[in-house]
């Protein structure tokens, strides 16, 4: 991975990490009830980062590839992330309302009794998850998982869930060496190769406007080995995760292909972040996607079926 070497001005490293935007919810103006509010504002949590987590994360091959989370599990992940307070220094459990976590995912509407169910399920198939994470300094990988334990009380209608240890690095206690972004950016897309995308794109973004990566590292970086031809690559990873990333992000990029001889060997993406708000369109269609369409987006969503 070779970030195109023209830095890009930014007051980054002096920023403070933030859980929750101080204004008015990108979203409220779409809500008519102090609870649509109160959702729309969880939506604006920062999910905040070691850009390793990103950039040195690996999936399984062969066989066994196709292992990365679900689109359902990258949401509700982080989702998790962002309830850690930014003042914490050590990984601590993290907990909430089950209701609201059903509803600030997308994984529904209804009472905590429906909600039960399909949080449930969504932490179970996260809690089961593996990722490898590469060290430079020891060149060894190590798996960790994201979850390390989840109690649900029913009674109170509370989850608690704790992290897996090994994540803490990656969580805590980051002195310039991560990103951020607002949730609301991720929450409607349709695609795993979109978040994952986005996110390998912000960890880079504040240091580099460019990102010139290898076709075969941008494969194994989004768990997309199972495409062998570019055209595919470019069909069903690239072009969807970037008609995503342009719609929803705070992010505008563009790609160029970079030939070797007759073939196509690299990627380049060209980043710009935007300031203003998406249009009322895209904001619309985002919040069409939060409310209606879940299921037909994320075929993870069939778990849940069972419980109807």
């Amino acid at each position: 991975m070779q970030p195109e070497n023209k830095p890009v001005v930014s007051d980054r490293m002096n920023c403070t990490i933030t859980g929750r935007k101080p204004d008015r919810p990108q979203f409220a103006s779409e809500f008519v009830s102090e609870h649509d509010n109160e959702i729309a504002l969880e939506r604006e949590y920062f999910i905040v980062q070691h850009n390793d987590m990103v950039q040195k994360q690996r999936f399984a091959l062969g066989k066994n590839a196709g292992n990365s989370l679900s689109v359902t599990e990258e949401k509700v992940l982080a989702y998790l992330i962002s309830k850690i307070k930014p003042e914490s220094t050590s990984l601590e459990p993290v907990e909430m309302d089950i209701k609201t976590f059903c509803e600030v995912c997308g994984l529904g509407k209804g009472s905590t009794d429906n909600c039960y169910p399909q949080v449930k399920a969504a932490v179970d198939k996260l809690a089961r998850r593996v990722m490898w994470l590469y060290d430079d300094a020891t060149k060894s990988e190590t798996t960790v998982r994201y979850i390390d334990r989840v109690t649900m009380y029913k009674r109170s209608g509370r989850i608690r869930i704790s992290f897996d240890p090994m994540l803490e690095p990656y969580l805590i206690n980051l002195a310039g060496n991560y990103f951020q972004f607002s949730y609301h950016n991720i929450l409607a897309m349709s695609s795993k190769y979109s978040i994952q995308l986005y996110k390998l794109l912000k960890s880079y973004y504040f240091r580099y406007p460019s990102l010139r990566i290898s076709i075969e590292e941008l494969k194994a970086s989004l768990d997309a080995t199972k495409y062998v031809k570019i055209s595919h690559v470019k069909e069903k990873v690239i072009e969807p995760a970037l008609h995503d990333i342009n719609a929803y992000s705070d992010l505008s990029v563009t790609v160029e292909y970079e030939k070797t001889g007759r073939s196509i060997a690299h990627v380049i993406f060209t980043m710009k972040s935007l300031e203003d708000s998406k249009s009322q369109e895209s904001i619309r269609e985002a919040q069409r996607r939060y409310y209606n369409t879940e299921r037909a987006l994320d075929p993870a969503f069939e778990i849940f079926d069972r419980f109807f």
